[in-house]
């Protein structure tokens, strides 16, 4: 039987893990289904988070507003940061116009590379750089399993190119001896938002199911464990260059979604043929919904990560409580 568990009792087990002297940490990105938690649970923690925004807006002191599309950053905004976290980016999830694509790469490889410039020219920059990023860096590999030291796919595609120049934004930042982490993310799981958010009415109605042939691998991560690997980054020096932030244990997306449906208690009677996808989604969809990555957190793993939620039963038990 499954153990219940609760988001309390966990964050409390991180604070004890990771007991970290107070840092001061910028957060981009932090309205996302991410940020908002990370910056939630480390001032928790006691550490000072400023959180990077774009505009302006003087009364609001724990926020730093830059105006990347100008194409630059005032380094003095940046000085006596400790750690930055990197999350910003504009949702994927939309149908790939090329107005689309241009705004994708804007918004996380210009802009990042913007922010890492910004930083470089500090007096006192921070230690450890923490930048999103996600496993569709490898293409479709098919059923073969891919580790940190794996070689990415080929830049022809434009997911592989935006999230390898994502990458290489923030490489600059070793000129200073800055420890850069990329965070390769997969698909995050939680009811709040994201993917699964997105699924629920589908399954509660007993429409989901199959996409495709229902073969191709999926990556995920509960946001749970996103949170604790990204306290476990900041707290492991030895960890730079690219890091799997996903579940031990991938499964194919057709026992992905048998898996929801039983937990939700729903028949699995839905059927999204490949044809379909390309249809209403175009590129996005097929690169996005019809192919997938197997892969292994070997980084996490060997580090000593506990992850706190390694089936996807359990995953959905935690935030569905079913």
């Amino acid at each position: 039987m499954e153990t219940r568990l609760s988001q309390a009792s966990h964050r409390a087990a991180l604070l004890s893990a990771y007991p970290l002297p107070k840092k001061r940490i910028l957060v981009s990105g932090s309205s996302g289904l991410i940020g908002s938690e990370i910056v939630s649970f480390l001032r928790e923690a006691g550490h000072e988070v400023l959180s990077l925004k774009r505009g302006e807006d003087s009364s609001c002191e724990e926020t730093i507003y830059w105006h990347p599309e100008e194409g630059s950053i005032e380094p003095a905004l940046l000085e006596g940061l400790d750690a930055v976290i990197h999350l910003a980016g504009e949702n994927i999830a939309h149908y790939w116009t090329e107005q689309r694509k241009a705004k994708l790469f804007s918004s996380r490889c210009r802009d990042s590379w913007l922010l890492a410039e910004g930083l470089l020219r500090t007096q006192r920059p921070p230690k450890v750089w923490i930048g999103a990023s996600a496993l569709g860096i490898y293409g479709d590999r098919g059923d073969q399993e891919v580790c940190e030291s794996s070689p990415i796919g080929s830049e022809d595609e434009f997911l592989v190119m935006l999230c390898s120049q994502w990458e290489r934004a923030s490489q600059i930042l070793k000129q200073r001896d800055i420890r850069v982490v990329h965070a390769r993310l997969g698909t995050v799981l939680s009811s709040a938002g994201g993917v699964l958010a997105k699924l629920l009415p589908a399954f509660y109605c007993g429409m989901g199911g199959r996409c495709g042939t229902g073969q191709q691998w999926i990556s995920w991560i509960a946001l749970e464990d996103v949170i604790g690997a990204l306290m476990h980054t900041l707290a492991k020096q030895e960890i730079a260059g690219p890091i799997h932030f996903c579940s031990p244990h991938p499964v194919r997306q057709v026992e992905f979604a048998t898996i929801l449906a039983k937990k939700m208690h729903r028949p699995c009677l839905g059927n999204l043929p490949a044809w379909a996808v390309g249809l209403l989604f175009g590129e996005m969809g097929e690169k996005m919904l019809l192919t997938g990555v197997r892969a292994r957190p070997a980084l996490l793993e060997t580090s000593g990560f506990s992850f706190l939620l390694t089936t996807l039963s359990s995953c959905f038990q935690f935030y569905l409580q079913k």
